[in-house]
């Protein structure tokens, strides 16, 4: 009769671990899915980063070269006889220019908040990536028993 008890309570036990193990499969399945998510926004972002770099090493490339252009014009106006049209036209140039740059500068801002998105959504990826493998670690250690 003890050993029929037992039996049925072992039995038990067995359903329960069963149980419980289909449900850390499930868990886990999900943990998976995230992880592989994560590291596909993680490249993403990486591919993001990388155009961003891009981006602003030419956009300060762009604002070099208008500031040389500007400094160029500004030394021809002086240069230049004092003709109406000429210097107005010069003026005109400066302008456009200066517009450019201000441009590139608003350009710039723009690279840099995405640039600390970036991070932003970087440093999220690695916090879920780390709590997911946390995630792994105990079920793996919930397995072993």
């Amino acid at each position: 009769e003890e050993l029929k008890i037992l039996s049925e309570n072992n039995n038990i036990e067995i359903r329960r671990t069963n149980i419980t193990n289909r449900q850390l499969r499930g868990d886990l399945d999900v943990a998976n899915a995230e992880l592989y998510n994560t590291q596909e926004k993680l490249i993403e972002t990486e591919r993001i980063y990388t155009i961003s770099e891009q981006n602003l090493q030419k956009l300060t490339m762009n604002k070099n070269e208008l500031n040389s252009e500007i400094e160029t014009l500004r030394h021809l106006a002086t240069e230049v006889p004092e003709k109406d049209s000429k210097i107005s036209d010069l003026r005109r140039l400066i302008e456009e220019l200066n517009s450019k740059i201000r441009g590139c500068k608003e350009e710039s801002v723009l690279i840099s908040e995405l640039q600390a998105k970036l991070l932003d959504n970087e440093r999220y990826l690695n916090d879920l990536s780390e709590n997911l493998q946390g995630a792994l670690n105990q079920r793996d250690e919930t397995t072993q028993l």
